[in-house]
Formats: structure tokens, C-alpha cells, sequence
């Protein structure tokens, strides 16, 4: 077997391009979409020496058949600032399937530590499949959803589509609910000392919940990769605005990606953003939070 720790040569995902080869490697997931049945199917990356398992007629399997890859520029940029760091502590909250999870294993290396926050049994059984697979032996799975305190609460789950949509959110249209643990950041991480040098979260409009919950995490932490999703923040009863200014109080700074590079933000824009995306079903923009 394969070990990720062991693996440090890598190169960056190619840019995103709409070519025939696309086309045509989004066309034949269709097709697979309607006349296979539903089942793990493995992604050996091109660039990295990680494999994943995804569903194979999923959102996640057609962007891995299309791409190559799923959120790319991201990816390069965690790539580009941590891989060969040896070392440190990454926190990966709503892992899914464990895209990021793998590579922050690959950054950590033997002498890091990974920390893997995943609640939903079907994401968690093929995060825990992945690592399995790849022997990332540095990644602490933890079986709960974040909050401002520890408790119970009831996951919508979305369709089979796109499993990286089930939110704690009741506006969800979906009849399908699972019970699951919430802890706080706090809590969690008490467990893993020291500074935290990337913390990714993407958890469906809860971040407001899950920030209060994270005051000691975020004094120790150094980057925060969020997912900024003002309808659904309100979706869960909170104002898009304490997203903000938790960030502000904590010193960060924000960046977005554009054009592969990050750009720096100003509140204006991050309070423009709502109205922007507004018209989008899933009107969300990705924050990297930078410590001054």
C-alpha cells in the first residue's frame, strides 16, 4: 500500500479550460449518470499521488471525470503555501469525502496532523474509505458537526447529487433528516495544541453558529479557508454581518481568488455580495482569512 506521508513531489492542477476533451469527458459522465447504477468509483490523481472514492454519479465524481480535480484554484494555492511544510496542524471542517483532507495529509506530512470534522454517515464512510486507501496515517476523523456549543441537531440531507449540500439549515427541502452530535471548535481542538495553520470550512450557511464556537480556535489560527454564503446564513437564523465582523475582531484580513491569485477584499465588496449572488441558487464565494 501506498503511503501519502511519504509522497511530497506534486504538481499544481492545469488551469480550467472548456476544450472538445471537456465536453466530451462531461458527456460521457452523463451518460454513465443514467445507465450505471450507483456505486464507489476511484480517481487516481494526475498531478498529486492521492486516490479518491466518490459516488460515481455524484457532482464530485463529474467535476474529478471533467477537471481532473475539484476546486482547483484553491487547491494550488494550499499546494503552492504549505506542501513540503512538514509539519503543523491543518483542521478540515464538513470533509465530505476528504478532497482536502488528503492534501492537507500530504502538506502535514508524518511529523503534521490533520483534523477531519465529517457528521454525515455516507460522507464519512468514503472519507474514512480515503483515508484508508491513501494510508494517511497523520488525519484524526471526528464524527460530529461544529456549533456554538455541544448538543444534538438534525441534518437535512440533500439529494444524491450533490452530498456536499446537507446543512443544518430547516430550509432545505429535503424529508430526509439524520441525527448527529455538534461540538464545538473549541472543544474539539482542545485535543490538538499548538498554532493551526489552515482551518477550511464549508458547512452550509452554520459557519455564524460554528465561529462562536471557535474563539480560542481562531486566536491560534493563521489562515481560514470559509465558504461566504449570506442567504443561507440567514437561512439559519443568523445576520451575514456577525460573519463578518467575527473575522474583523480576530484580525483577519480577506482575500478571493481571482484569476489564480488572491485578491485582496474590502468590506465594501463583502457587503456587496449579497446582492451579487443573490439570483444564484447556490450564491456563495470562497473567503481566504489571513492573519495580519
Amino acid at each position: 500500500m501506498k503511503n501519502l506521508l511519504n509522497m511530497t513531489n506534486y504538481q499544481l492542477f492545469p488551469e480550467k479550460k472548456r476544450t472538445i476533451k471537456t465536453r466530451y469527458r462531461s458527456t460521457l459522465h452523463a451518460l454513465k449518470k443514467i445507465f450505471s447504477r450507483k456505486g464507489d468509483i476511484a480517481f487516481t490523481l494526475r498531478n498529486i499521488p492521492v486516490t479518491y472514492w466518490v459516488l460515481s454519479n455524484t457532482f464530485f465524481s463529474r467535476q474529478l471525470t471533467k477537471w481532473g480535480g475539484y476546486e482547483i484554484e484553491n487547491s494550488n494555492w494550499v499546494l503552492d503555501n504549505f506542501s513540503g511544510k512538514q509539519g503543523g496542524l491543518f483542521v478540515d471542517v464538513g470533509a465530505n469525502f476528504g478532497w482536502y483532507s488528503l492534501i492537507f495529509s500530504m502538506c502535514a506530512g508524518p511529523s503534521g496532523r490533520v483534523v477531519s470534522i465529517e457528521p454525515e454517515p455516507e460522507n464519512l464512510r468514503l472519507l474514512n474509505k480515503n483515508i484508508a486507501t491513501n494510508n494517511a496515517t497523520n488525519i484524526s476523523v471526528i464524527t460530529a458537526g461544529v456549533g456554538a456549543s455541544d448538543g444534538v441537531a438534525e441534518l437535512s440531507l440533500n439529494d444524491q447529487w450533490n452530498p456536499g449540500m446537507h446543512s443544518l439549515r430547516q430550509s432545505l427541502n429535503s424529508h430526509d433528516k439524520v441525527e448527529i452530535e455538534i461540538k464545538s471548535l473549541d472543544n474539539i481542538l482542545k485535543d490538538f495544541p499548538g498554532e493551526i495553520d489552515l482551518l477550511k470550512m464549508d458547512i452550509e450557511g452554520f459557519e455564524v453558529d460554528a465561529l462562536m464556537g471557535a474563539h480560542e480556535t481562531l486566536a491560534r489560527t493563521k489562515c481560514v479557508l470559509i465558504e461566504y454564503t449570506p442567504k443561507f446564513i440567514r437561512a439559519c437564523g443568523r445576520d451575514p454581518n456577525e460573519f463578518l465582523t467575527i473575522f474583523e475582531n480576530h484580525k483577519f484580513v480577506p482575500y478571493c481568488m481571482s484569476d489564480g491569485k488572491l485578491t485582496l477584499r474590502t468590506s465594501e465588496f463583502l457587503n456587496s455580495v449579497d446582492s451579487k449572488l443573490a439570483h444564484l441558487e447556490n450564491p456563495q464565494v470562497d473567503i481566504f482569512y489571513i492573519k495580519l
